[in-house]
C-alpha cells in the first residue's frame, strides 16, 4: 500500500505474501493480558470464512459470529506458542484488547490491537457465549 502523507512523503509497506496462498489472520481476544479467544479468519477477500479457537488450538464449535466456518481441517500455526507470546506481552496493562498477528513463512507479523473489534457491534452466538466472554472481563474498581 502507497499513501502519500502530509509532508509529501510516501509510506510503502512490504507486502506480506505466504507464497501465493491465503494469508490468515490470527486475532487473540485478551483480557488483562491472558489470551482467552483465538478468531482464525480466512479467504478475507473471497468469501471471508472464520473459525474460533481456544489457545491451546481447540476448536469453539459453540460459539458461532456472523461468517460461515472454514470447513475444513485448520492446523494449528509452528509458531503459536510464539503468537500467544506477543499477545499476552501486547496486551499486558489492558483491560480488554483484541492482538491482530499474522504467520507468514513461520515468522509472527503484528497486525494491530483493536479495544472495539467490530466497531463494538459484534455478536457471538449463543448468547451463553456473550456471558462467558464477559465474565472474563474484569473492570478495576471505581474509587470516590
Amino acid at each position: 500500500m502507497v499513501v502519500p502523507n502530509a509532508s509529501g512523503r510516501i509510506i510503502a509497506e512490504a507486502l506480506l505474501d505466504n507464497g501465493g496462498g491465503d494469508l490468515f489472520d490470527y486475532k487473540f481476544f485478551c483480557f488483562g493480558g491472558d489470551p482467552r479467544l483465538i478468531q482464525f479468519d480466512a479467504q478475507r477477500f473471497s468469501g471471508h470464512r472464520r473459525e474460533l479457537f481456544t489457545p491451546d488450538w481447540r476448536r469453539i464449535n459453540t460459539y458461532r459470529l456472523i461468517y460461515p466456518p472454514v470447513g475444513r481441517d485448520v492446523p494449528r500455526p509452528d509458531n503459536l506458542a510464539e503468537m500467544l507470546d506477543c499477545a499476552r506481552r501486547l496486551s499486558r496493562g489492558f483491560v480488554f484488547v483484541r492482538v491482530d498477528l499474522y504467520s507468514v513463512s513461520g515468522r509472527t507479523i503484528f497486525g494491530e490491537v483493536t479495544w472495539y473489534p467490530e466497531g463494538g457491534w459484534g455478536r457471538f452466538e449463543p448468547i451463553d457465549a456473550e456471558h462467558a466472554l464477559g465474565a472474563a472481563l474484569r473492570l478495576p474498581s471505581r474509587t470516590a
